[in-house]
């Protein structure tokens, strides 16, 4: 009895590990992945990540692999890339949000593994995590290793990917210690239901109209189109998806304000402006998702009312991106599922509208956004707002070397052993360098950078090479402006490998 106990007791475990590491670190990774730019970013990094991996074996031109945060993400262009390297390498973008250092450092055997040509690492000072350094006005020290180790030992990438570095850090209480050990052992422990569970339901539902999304992944649109897959004032549509019933989802607040659809053949295919025109005009039945009825052929459509900054206003002649209209499904016109979208980019109307600006006013649009008075009563702004106040703080106490800093030297010194490595010092938003680029705390950590350079390590510095409509934030590339400094990264990547 006591036998068969013990052993009921030692199976049951086993049991529970071996279904787990079955369902979560293969099946889940087996699906196919539909989803795009900017979506299910820890599920998609370990995804792509695994599928660089299997493809590894096949691939026949030599590889670069792109790291980084969301720095990288917004600056790398992987087969514009491979243009300005010639089509002799292949490039692949292995990225998520916020990559500290310390990541990159846990990563860089899976990375050496790839067996790359060169390795490019695009960062600048926001991913050195400076807003743990206590404020001068505020008691304790400015750098406390305690403080950098908890907040690492408990970001979600040390959660699920690399539980076991963490558990292994000294001054991490035992009840930490212990959920480390379980998630290491148990995948489903790891992996957060609010992320896995929406991507098993994306991938479900990409086969009918979309309406669930987070960037628009379907075919182009005359016009343009918001990020999230919102029309600007007018827009056009092309034959594969006229002539029958198509899916729009209308805002309450311009179903309420009486909103119309007017509609007639497409006149001109760039649509640079939106004008009044006459044509049949389409009344919602409803505010939210509708099926449609359109016409067949080429058609322009123009609304009457479109929504700015939370108020709806009626349209006037002018471009696009005066206002969002209605959204149209996430894969409208597309007849197979995605594939290997993870880290595309496509224009939209967000970043349009810089290029029609003045100096002035992209000075003011900048500050309106990202830089109110009341910036800590805005959610999505909280976090730009501390690493600014940390911008600040550093420009006036000086430099020291942070646990990122030293992880940075850390993975850049073993990776090196192994593989080239360009770092670049990506370009920041004019704006957000005048606070602090004039101070000692920038010329050192300028010098930091430097000192890495090697025979098998170079650095490119473009810290203040874009201009101000190329930066969507202060550290976050528009299309545009990725597209400018591709060429420049891929001439130091041929330099570094002596092509």
């Amino acid at each position: 009895m006591r036998f068969r106990s013990l052993m009921v007791a030692l199976i049951i475990p086993v049991a529970v590990v071996v279904c787990d590491r079955l369902l979560f670190d293969r099946v889940l990774f087996s699906l196919s992945n539909p989803s795009g730019w900017d979506s299910f970013r820890w599920y998609n990094f370990e995804s792509v990540f695994r599928d660089v991996e299997r493809r590894r074996s096949s691939d026949t031109r030599p590889l670069i692999v792109a790291v980084g945060s969301s720095i990288a993400q917004y600056s790398i262009l992987p087969r514009e890339m491979e243009n300005h390297l010639g089509g002799k390498y292949h490039v692949e973008l292995i990225s998520h949000a916020a990559m500290l250092p310390t990541d990159l450092l846990n990563y860089r055997k899976r990375i050496a593994a790839l067996k790359p040509a060169a390795v490019v690492w695009t960062t600048n000072p926001v991913d050195l995590d400076l807003e743990r350094l206590t404020p001068i006005w505020e008691a304790g020290p400015y750098r406390s290793q305690r403080t950098e180790r908890n907040f690492v030992s408990r970001r979600i990438p040390a959660r699920l990917y690399y539980p076991d570095s963490i558990m292994r850090e000294s001054e991490i209480g035992a009840e930490l210690t212990s959920a480390y050990a379980v998630r290491t052992a148990l995948y489903s422990a790891r992996y957060p239901r609010d992320e896995w569970l929406p991507f098993v339901q994306f991938v479900s539902d990409w086969n009918g109209p979309l309406k669930s999304y987070l960037n628009y992944q379907g075919i182009p649109i005359a016009g343009g189109i918001f990020r999230e897959g919102f029309t600007g004032a007018c827009f056009g549509l092309s034959e594969e998806v006229t002539g029958k019933e198509i899916w729009m989802e209308f805002p309450s607040a311009l179903y309420s304000a009486g909103v119309r659809l007017v509609v007639r053949p497409l006149r001109a295919a760039e649509m640079a402006t939106c004008d009044s025109f006459s044509g049949t005009e389409i009344v919602p039945s409803r505010a939210g998702w509708q099926q449609i009825t359109l016409p067949p052929g080429k058609l322009e459509i123009r609304l009457t009312h479109v929504m700015v900054e939370g108020s709806v206003k009626e349209m006037q002649s002018g471009p696009a991106f005066q206002g969002r209209g209605v959204r149209l499904p996430g894969n409208l016109g597309r007849r197979e599922p995605a594939t290997q979208e993870v880290y595309l980019r496509r224009p939209n109307l967000e970043e349009a509208r810089f290029e029609s600006m003045s100096e002035r006013e992209l000075i003011l649009d900048y500050e309106n956004r990202m830089n109110p008075p009341d910036w800590r009563l805005r959610p999505p702004l909280v976090n730009m707002g501390t690493i600014r106040l940390s911008k600040t703080l550093v420009a006036y106490a000086g430099f020291v070397e942070t646990r990122q800093m030293a992880d940075m030297k850390h993975f850049i010194t073993e990776l090196a052993a192994d593989v080239p490595v360009l770092i670049v010092n990506q370009a920041e938003h004019p704006l957000s360098l005048d606070e602090y680029v004039w101070s000692q705390w920038y010329a050192d950590y300028v010098g930091f950078i430097q000192a890495m350079k090697s025979s098998r390590v170079s650095v490119l510095d473009l810290h203040d090479a874009l201009p101000m409509r190329e930066l969507g934030d202060p550290h976050h590339l528009t299309f545009k402006g990725a597209r400018h400094v591709q060429p420049m990264m891929a001439d130091a990547l041929s330099k570094l490998l002596g092509k």
